[in-house]
């Protein structure tokens, strides 16, 4: 089964741009074109990510459940073993938690003598969140169904995904913070080829 991710119509992105465009051929002030021109840039470039989103899906087979990246369309594979949970977002999208086995390098590497029991190759619990479904009772049911070892919370998933939305939302700010420094450290590298 096919489970495609929403996306926006584009019918209006298309006019608005067309109009941006044709102001800018029209309006003689060089200024105003260029804030014209990236204004149309800006809403071609959310209708290329329509587009591109309307083009991929979350699929679901007998042994397994395929995410494709919204974007990329780059496909992850997952056995129904290994996944462990899955709930709605607040933005009706996917929040799956799934397990992969512990890297062999893991696994051989030698072990300390007073924590050995610690050192042991666990296998790594990863988490996907993707955008908005159009069917997502439907996938969450698809799932239920055929997931033989959800044994995560609702809970915990919730917790899991405000964490890593919390944690892009810390590295953002730190490198809008960091523009300054890095404006810095480009003016003393020119100084100091000059």
């Amino acid at each position: 089964m096919r489970f495609p991710y929403r996306s926006e119509p584009t019918r209006q992105a298309i006019l608005v741009i067309a109009v941006l465009i044709i102001l800018g051929l029209v309006i003689p002030s060089a200024l105003l074109q260029l804030i014209l021109f990236s204004t149309a840039a800006g809403a071609a470039a959310w209708m290329l990510l329509q587009v591109l989103r309307g083009r991929t899906a979350v699929l679901v087979h007998d042994d397994s459940l395929i995410v494709e990246h919204s974007l990329t369309g780059r496909q992850r594979r997952i056995d129904w073993d290994r996944v462990r949970g899955a709930i709605e977002s607040r933005r009706e999208g996917l929040i799956l938690a799934y397990e992969i086995p512990a890297p062999a390098a893991m696994a051989a590497a030698p072990r300390a003598l007073t924590d050995a029991h610690t050192n042991a190759a666990k296998p790594r619990l990863l988490l996907i969140i993707t955008p908005a479904l159009e069917h997502i009772g439907g996938l969450l049911s698809e799932i239920h169904a055929r997931a033989v070892q959800s044994t995560l919370e609702p809970e915990r998933l919730q917790r899991m995904a405000r964490r890593r939305r919390l944690r892009g939302y810390v590295l953002l700010a730190v490198a809008i913070l960091g523009i300054p420094v890095y404006i810095y450290i480009i003016m003393k590298t020119i100084a100091f080829i000059r």
